[in-house]
């Protein structure tokens, strides 16, 4: 499964990094980052395929945007792009299925006909945005799926989430061949794709409760329930995309690892990252969890386990030295050498330091507390 997602790293409080851009308003900059995540249909994560990342032209918020103009001028050619990547890593690797996952936003009729499927390319499963699109025989998606009879019924448990308690859910599923129309470009013309679009509907939610459904398209077969079923499966890898991002945002650092300046400050300090990333997955503890099929530890845990284990190994070959205090003073001036004391560019940098001497409210407090000492 490759899976792809965009994600933004907010630099706005790392001052001297060029080349970064406004975010979601023009006080917040940084990057957006596009990555594509490799993972087994059992979510065993094996690592990056692919990594894009863009930054917005200052000022650009807001403006009018030409309804005309080519896809590569898009932020969305990012899902594109992805998919062609994807797909010609696909073809040298004959005794390997890659399959593209997207969100709805990797719902362009682009992407399908662009990025075409070779006997030896990769597949794609997409979850829907344009339900209401058109088909080649005039009808619409929407149309097609509510009169299309149930090929299956499934169950499966909710878990519980922030204010919502666990619950079962029973869907229907449906899944038909349709022949989607291509929309008009002003640069381009498209061709008609034929795909199969699978939807998964829960018909009768608990009361106050929003129905789960979900509608796929793809260029894989489904005509049984178990290849439905399947897909289905497939689709939610695409969670895993989202617990990698929040990791490493939350324990690795892109914002907070991003110190150095100039263009590659930030661009460093996430490929060290992402380095890292792959040497923990050699981890005995990791190696021992994926044997078992056993879930795999947060790459942030791992990382601090790492740490300690490595703090205890420097302490052991002290204490089992001949001579343990000149090997803890070697260490103490390495620790010295690594991590510096580096002067403050801001706090009573060039300025005038004023009157040393305390205050007379300050002596008169210090009297009154000798006094009652």
């Amino acid at each position: 499964m490759c899976i792809q997602d965009t994600t933004e790293l907010d630099y706005t409080t790392k001052k001297g990094i060029a080349g970064l851009g406004p975010l979601n308003d023009e006080s917040r900059w940084g990057l957006y980052l596009h990555p594509t995540l490799a993972v087994t249909p059992d979510r065993v994560p094996l690592g990056l395929l692919d990594l894009y990342s863009w930054a917005r032209e200052p000022g650009s918020l807001g403006e009018a945007k030409d309804p005309n103009r080519p896809l590569e001028d898009k932020e969305s050619v990012r899902w594109v792009d992805g998919f062609a990547r994807v797909n010609a890593l696909a073809e040298p690797l004959t005794e390997t299925r890659l399959t593209y996952i997207a969100d709805r936003e990797g719902d362009l009729h682009d992407l399908f006909v662009e990025a075409p499927c070779p006997e030896q390319g990769a597949d794609w499963l997409v979850r829907v945005q344009h339900r209401d699109r058109q088909l080649s025989d005039g009808r619409t998606l929407r149309e097609v799926l509510q009169a299309a009879a149930v090929l299956s019924e499934i169950t499966f448990d909710k878990p519980a989430a922030k204010g919502r308690p666990a619950r079962t859910v029973q869907q229907q599923i449906k899944v038909v061949r349709v022949t989607l129309k291509a929309p008009a470009r002003p640069d381009r013309t498209l061709a008609d794709v034929t795909v199969a679009a699978l939807l998964a509907t829960e018909p009768n939610p608990p009361a106050g409760e929003d129905p789960l459904d979900w509608l796929l398209l793809t260029n894989l077969p489904v005509e049984t329930p178990e290849q439905a079923s399947e897909k289905l499966l497939w689709s939610l890898c695409r969670w895993q995309v989202e617990v990698f991002l929040e990791d490493w945002k939350l324990n690795e650092g892109w914002g907070q690892l991003a110190k150095q300046p100039d263009e590659e400050g930030s661009s460093r300090s996430l490929i060290l990252s992402l380095l890292l990333d792959h040497v923990l997955i050699l981890h005995p503890e990791q190696q021992a969890r994926l044997s078992h099929q056993a879930p795999a530890c947060t790459v942030g845990s791992l990382r601090q386990r790492c740490q300690g284990e490595a703090l205890v190994d420097m302490f052991r070959r002290v204490l089992e030295a001949e001579d343990p205090s000149v090997q803890f003073e070697q260490l103490a001036e390495a620790i010295k050498a690594v991590f510096p004391l580096a002067p403050s560019s801001k706090h009573m940098s060039g300025r005038d330091l004023g009157r040393q001497q305390p205050t007379p409210a300050l002596r008169y407090r210090a009297a009154e507390v000798s006094a009652c000492a």
